[in-house]
């Protein structure tokens, strides 16, 4: 996949029971992460019959990761195997603090539901937020 900076490293991961089009949920790890180590939580959204998507974004950089995602939705929704009017986003930690961001900022791009997954910064507890955008 490519973007106006270059090139974003992003896997997908298609079920092998079902053809497309299918829906879509756009993973993101946390800080520190990769796609690479994502490949599980990738694996397990695919076993449920959707195309799992996962991509390696600038931590840094906030303006920087809009243009990555902005690529990222674009090359989605393009795909013979993705149903656009599917699409949802699951991201961990700092995957969704900037999910979240993009969808405050970008509200005609983002999903009718966010799914967020915190970490408490004191105990080792994962809390799932929905969000309706």
């Amino acid at each position: 996949m490519h973007h106006s900076q270059g090139a974003a490293n992003c896997v997908v991961v298609l079920p092998k029971t079902q053809s497309g089009p299918l829906p879509v949920v756009i993973f993101l790890h946390g800080s520190g992460g990769s796609v690479v180590g994502s490949g599980n939580d990738l694996r397990c959204i695919s076993e449920m019959g959707i195309a799992a998507v996962g991509m390696d974004y600038c931590q840094t950089n906030g303006a920087r990761f809009e243009e990555e995602f902005t690529a990222l939705l674009g090359y989605v929704r393009r795909q013979p195997w993705a149903d656009p009017n599917r699409i949802d986003w699951l991201g961990y930690s700092l995957g969704a603090e900037r999910q979240l961001s993009y969808a405050l900022q970008h509200p005609q791009r983002a999903p009718a539901l966010l799914r967020v997954v915190l970490m408490h910064t004191l105990n080792t507890n994962a809390s799932l937020i929905e969000v309706g955008i």
